[in-house]
């Protein structure tokens, strides 16, 4: 899903069809470094023992800072922010989780 949409009250709504993803294009994307923003979702793993990305952001224009909100391989939540260099500069560690259990993220 590509999206050129911003404001109040818009959402998404993926499926268990593979991989999906959301595409922000251009002006409707937070600033990966220094913006501030809000995610929210509810995440249902059908895996454990897996890393899987649940949602990141990056910028690929100023060099590798990125936000990652991830599931490891441990079944534990997982909060990583890198700068431009490549450093972790945050990691936040959250529950360990269930498979298919639902939790809400936000």
């Amino acid at each position: 899903i590509t999206s050129n949409s911003v404001g109040p009250g818009l959402s998404a709504q993926l499926y268990n069809f593979g991989d999906q993803y959301i595409n922000l294009a251009g002006a409707n994307k937070p600033d990966a470094i220094a913006g501030t923003y809000s995610i929210e979702a509810w995440v249902k793993p059908e895996l454990i023992n897996t890393n899987m990305v649940i949602w990141s952001m990056s910028d690929n224009n100023t060099g590798n800072a990125q936000n990652v909100l991830r599931m490891t391989d441990l079944n534990r939540l997982e909060w990583v922010i890198t700068n431009n260099a490549g450093s972790q500069v945050v990691r936040l560690q959250g529950p360990f989780l269930e498979r298919d259990k639902w939790y809400h993220i936000s």
